[in-house]
């Protein structure tokens, strides 16, 4: 009999193997399993919400998985599950589908285009007798004409220098109808991606969806909050003078690819910012990244000793290969490789318990204190988190600063995550390694951190920095 169950067994299929690996009860329990076994925050969170709750969940989500063959479906049952333990610092990531369909795949022979040259178009804008979505725009790397026929827009190709774009095809559509469906962008590939609503921003910008787009015909007088919806569009770290007085870095995270950004943003400027009594740093929607991307910006904050809470780390075998990952990151000072391999060394000595970086809190001194920047506003919102929030709790203990906007997210007491894929390659976790000596004393998680100055909804998003500037330079 075990013979013949063993031949049965080497007939089957690969793909019966693959189908069982993906199948979502087994996600569900390999998730469980790890979770458990390696995220740092399991324990407190259980605390938080109770045992029998937890079991309670369990027990109606293994049964829904026995259920569930869509693999979609599967991923929010488990993040159903994560999402019992806290708001943030885990993740279920859906490789299928961020795979980019492949540019060969699509036939664009006759793909839909507009004929109407730029001349032609210029003209029939100048026709018009106040400024419209009709007109050319630009979001790089596309110059994008727009035209209106009865409810619907289309934008089409204009230039696309670099890019497999031709002039003349359809880029975007859309209809101003109520009653009609979304509109569609079609990405660099051709892929589509649809959209809800458009908002003419200002004169000058147009939002399509996630899509910001800034006028190029007909040349329009600018808006104050034109150079606002600029920098926030920014991709990178920058910073620009504002006025005589002021200046403004912006950093739109703190991400470990952007350290070196950021240091060469402050490096090149640093004369620019001791010279100006103000200084605002705009870190809206940064949601993190790493501590050390920050370090170069406190030396212009500092006005007294900061005290610092540090965290522990869970060691397991899983959870301290992310240290392997550090030492080969070209992005870190070789420094602080050094420093990162002993605590690995360390790490791997403690399996199964709960390891200080450093020591449970520790105080920050430095030997100069600038005279200017006298103010520094840094300018918050509800997608401010994780490492956003450390630097926040850093900066704000300095006399010099301020914290203007509104309530962070609040996720930083269980933190540091790191991304392992599943048995099923079409999905990962992402969970966290280290949890905060601020428990329970001041914990953050699902409070955030508040402004000193909330910006109430009565002035726009693009009108925040105009406001803290106002602030700064009030007599």
């Amino acid at each position: 009999m075990k013979k013949i169950l063993l031949a049965f067994i080497a007939l089957l299929p690969l793909t019966a193997f693959a189908q069982d690996k993906c199948a979502c009860e087994n996600n569900f329990a390999w998730l469980k399993e790890t979770f458990e076994k390696n995220d740092a925050g399991f324990e407190y969170g259980l605390s938080l919400k109770g045992k029998d709750a937890y079991e309670v969940l369990v027990k109606q989500l293994s049964e829904e998985a026995k259920k569930t063959t869509d693999i979609k479906v599967c991923a929010e049952l488990l993040r159903s599950y994560l999402k019992f333990f806290r708001k943030g610092h885990w993740s279920i990531d859906e490789y299928q589908n961020q795979a980019p369909k492949q540019i060969t795949s699509v036939n664009t022979t006759d793909w839909p285009t507009v004929s109407l040259s730029e001349t032609e178009l210029k003209k029939k804008i100048d026709q018009l007798k106040k400024p419209s979505i009709e007109g050319i725009w630009y979001t790089a790397p596309y110059t994008i004409g727009v035209v209106k026929e009865g409810h619907n827009y289309t934008g089409y190709v204009l230039d696309a220098p670099g890019s497999i774009w031709k002039k003349g095809q359809v880029k975007f559509s859309f209809s101003d109808d109520p009653n009609s469906d979304d509109g569609t962008w079609y990405m660099g590939n051709y892929s589509e991606t649809k959209f809800s609503t458009v908002n003419m921003l200002t004169d000058n910008y147009l939002e399509i969806g996630n899509f910001k787009l800034k006028r190029v015909y007909p040349v329009l007088p600018a808006d104050p909050s034109d150079r606002e919806i600029s920098w926030l569009t920014e991709q990178y770290p920058f910073l620009a003078k504002v006025n005589a007085n002021t200046v403004y870095l912006r950093i739109p995270s703190f991400n470990d690819s952007y350290k070196r950004q950021i240091d060469s943003v402050l490096r090149v400027n640093d004369k620019t910012i001791k010279a100006a009594k103000n200084m605002i740093i705009d870190v809206r929607d940064n949601g993190g990244g790493s501590d050390a991307s920050y370090d170069q910006i406190i030396p212009y904050l500092y006005t007294n000793p900061m005290r610092h809470i540090s965290v522990e780390f869970l060691s397991t075998p899983l959870n301290n290969s992310r240290m392997d990952d550090i030492i080969k990151n070209p992005n870190f000072d070789p420094k602080d490789i050094a420093y990162y391999k002993k605590f690995k060394e360390k790490l791997d000595a403690n399996i199964g318990k709960f390891v200080p970086l450093n020591n449970p809190t520790y105080t920050e001194t430095m030997d100069i204190i600038l005279p200017n920047p006298a103010n520094v506003a840094i300018i918050i919102n509800e997608n401010c988190g994780s490492t956003t929030e450390q630097f926040l709790l850093a900066a704000k203990q300095s006399k010099k600063v301020k914290l203007y906007g509104t309530t962070t997210i609040g996720v930083l007491d269980i933190s540091n995550m790191y991304h392992v894929p599943f048995p099923c390659e079409q999905l990962g976790l992402g969970y966290a390694l280290s949890k905060s000596y601020r428990i329970p004393g001041m914990a953050l998680d699902g409070k955030g951190i508040q402004p000193d100055f909330y910006i109430d909804p009565s002035i726009p998003s693009t009108g925040w920095i105009q406001y803290v500037e106002s602030i700064l330079n009030a007599k």
